[in-house]
């Protein structure tokens, strides 16, 4: 039996806003890490006296910050916001503990602002830099304050003035080495938009030329191509609305599904088009060998050049191949059930039989939404992914709305050739 074929493919700035939220998630042990060691500071000469008040006030920071961030990446997915929160949140709680400890801490400061680099944006790493230097200069200066001011013997003009030049001489390290990286990874990142725009166009055009193959071969399976690409990507953004899979259906992702969604019949053109076109029922022989269109279009697609490092290659394969399996394992070619169907190939499956069902073919009548989704929720856990299944049924108004669109486009259609 073939392994399915994986493909992740997660947005970066996700990625590192759940790094900052894991992050800060952690900085929840150090209160009652604090407390356990003032409680045991008598077993330790008063090494690890830590005031109870400092460490309920760090616990009142912390949490609530650490909680925001959780909701705002996966709960409101307000990616771009996370990204502002996540990495000031961090600089206040680094800079709280500054105020009371007597540390120096420009190696945490120097993290917070290197992590910045991730997001690829320059601007959005020099003003983490500056941020950072101005809550440093901030807290350091108020530790010094209550550490000295009592003292009549010091010169707190002399004092701050020194914590000044240190603070500004380390940042101004830390800037150059952020500038530094942060201008690489942009300028990565900017020959990587690049070759994702050529690499998209080559998708399109291979896609392109599927159709033509198609329309020549019979006529039919093209426009149901471009039709279960719609529904494809319908159905992906319903999944990403409704929380499922959110860690793999970005918007590149889902834009990817609709445009390999087109490929997913292709081997269709190794059966006869008198097969295809056949108005009564299929023999058992001819079923059987209508069944092989998913093979040969793995087949075909595998002579694909690679595109995008082999993950566009990947999703048309595994639609092509795996589109006709069940949730329940009776579908074809390899009859394997559930979690072990790609994602893909689950979600085209469902796309397939939407416009399967809904669209007039040469062997039924096309059935209406309402009945469509009484059949999706008969299927559900049989024949489709309950989760896709119920996506489905939940977007009966979109659904109705883009048949009556097909249906606008085939008459515009035929209208224009007389």
């Amino acid at each position: 039996m073939s392994a399915p074929l994986k493909y992740v493919d997660v947005d970066p700035k996700s990625r590192v806003n759940k790094m900052f939220t894991y992050v800060l998630v952690c900085m929840n042990i150090l209160s009652p890490l604090f407390i356990l060691l003032n409680t045991g500071s008598v077993y330790f000469d008063n090494q690890f006296t830590i005031s109870v008040f400092f460490s309920t006030i760090l616990a009142c920071i912390v949490f609530p910050l650490s909680f925001v961030q959780y909701l705002l990446v996966f709960k409101i997915k307000k990616q771009n916001v996370a990204r502002y929160f996540g990495v000031i949140s961090a600089m206040c709680i680094i800079g709280y503990l500054q105020c009371y400890f007597d540390y120096d801490f420009s190696l945490l400061w120097g993290l917070i602002c290197f992590l910045s680099c991730l997001y690829y944006s320059v601007r959005f790493s020099i003003g983490a830099v500056l941020i950072s230097y101005m809550v440093s200069c901030i807290s350091s200066t108020w530790r010094l304050f209550f550490e000295f001011y009592l003292d009549a013997e010091v010169n707190l003009k002399m004092i701050f003035l020194k914590n000044f030049i240190i603070t500004s001489s380390e940042f101004f390290l830390i800037f150059v080495v952020v500038f530094s990286i942060s201008i690489i990874v942009s300028l990565d990142r900017r020959i990587s938009d690049a070759k994702t725009i050529a690499l998209k166009n080559a998708r399109l055009s291979i896609s392109a030329f599927s159709l033509k193959v198609m329309e020549s071969h019979d006529g039919i399976t093209n426009i149901h191509a471009l039709h279960a690409s719609k529904y494809c990507e319908l159905i992906c953004r319903g999944l990403f609305n409704a929380g499922l899979y959110t860690d793999v259906l970005t918007d590149e992702t889902i834009n990817l599904y609709a445009e390999a969604a087109i490929q997913h019949d292709v081997g269709k053109v190794h059966i006869p088009s008198e097969i295809l076109h056949k108005t009564e029922a299929l023999t058992p022989e001819e079923s059987e060998l209508m069944k092989t269109h998913t093979i040969e279009g793995r087949k075909i697609l595998e002579g694909l050049p690679k595109v995008k490092g082999g993950e566009y290659n990947d999703i048309v394969s595994q639609m092509a191949f795996y589109h006709h399996e069940m949730y329940n394992g009776e579908g074809y070619p390899l009859g394997i059930s559930g979690k072990s169907i790609p994602l893909c190939a689950r979600i085209m499956c469902a796309a397939e039989n939407l416009d399967s069902l809904l669209n007039w073919r040469m062997s039924k009548t096309p059935l209406t939404v309402n009945e469509v989704m009484d059949y999706f929720e008969n299927e559900k856990g049989r024949k489709f992914d309950p989760e896709i299944a119920d996506v489905v049924i939940s977007l009966k108004d979109k659904i109705e709305a883009l048949k009556k669109v097909f249906k606008e486009e085939e008459l515009e259609k035929k209208a224009s050739f007389g």
